[in-house]
């Protein structure tokens, strides 16, 4: 699974790669750990490990636990209209989808975060 061109790690700069993955992972840790959940990965993963782990956590939720999996969304703050408008019926492309736009919220997030610090 690709993650989308605008939040491509590999565009940026070698100063804000290494401010932008740690801190996605740590409000994905904040958000997850407020909506009552593990999110084990560490600030040095790669961005493939990244999406491959948040990927696997999402699928988890929509089969075992789906109040929980809603919740995490609301906290994270991705529009619901944005996932009313993913329109397939397989469930790997939903997962993909859905895990792009949990990542391009976070990336708004700390960019927000970054830039305003600057």
């Amino acid at each position: 699974m690709m993650y989308p061109e605008k939040y491509r790690f590999d565009k940026l700069g070698e100063e804000e790669y290494a401010k932008m993955l740690p801190e996605m992972i740590l409000q994905l840790r904040k958000d997850f750990e407020m909506s009552g959940l593990d999110f084990e990965l560490t600030e040095n993963a790669t961005p493939e490990q990244l999406v491959h782990y948040l990927s696997g956590k999402v699928a988890h939720l929509i089969r075992t636990d789906y109040g929980t999996y809603a919740g995490l969304l609301y906290r994270i703050d991705v529009p619901e209209h944005k996932i009313a408008a993913i329109k397939t019926g397989n469930l790997d492309e939903l997962i993909g989808e859905i895990t792009q736009l949990i990542l391009e919220k976070q990336w708004q997030k700390v960019w927000f975060r970054i830039k305003s610090k600057s």
